[in-house]
């Protein structure tokens, strides 16, 4: 998957970071026995905001305790896809995963809401 240039890139896309995107394949039943699917690993360089209070009320409320991000990407993410900060640095911070639960299609790029993975609301920074 090649990156777009920055001189055709969105205007929305120029404040951008990269992350990874983590992807399971389809897994099979081989013999009555699930064999998982592989894991696909690539790089998106995207612009990465907390969600707004508006955004934030329509999250469920049990999960309203959980960081939750407004991903903007000229790639397309896909719903379970998993997003991970590669660094410190990142707005979604070192190593720590985060689920896609919505995705839709913008025209030039693409509004991922990213949730952060079970069992890590208390690590990272």
């Amino acid at each position: 998957m090649t990156q777009p240039t920055l001189s055709r890139t969105p205007d929305l896309m120029r404040r951008g970071e990269s992350v990874v995107v983590e992807r399971r394949c389809q897994g099979t039943y081989r013999a009555g026995e699930y064999i998982e699917g592989r894991c696909e690993t690539f790089s998106v360089i995207a612009n990465v905001q907390p969600i707004t209070g508006y955004d934030l009320m329509q999250v469920p409320e049990g999960e309203r305790h959980k960081r939750h991000f407004d991903v903007f990407t000229i790639s397309r993410i896909k719903l379970d896809d998993i997003l991970v900060g590669p660094d410190c640095n990142s707005t979604l911070g070192n190593g720590l995963r985060y689920k896609i639960v919505a995705a839709e299609d913008w025209g030039r790029y693409h509004r991922c809401k990213a949730r952060l993975v079970d069992g890590q609301e208390n690590s990272g920074n």
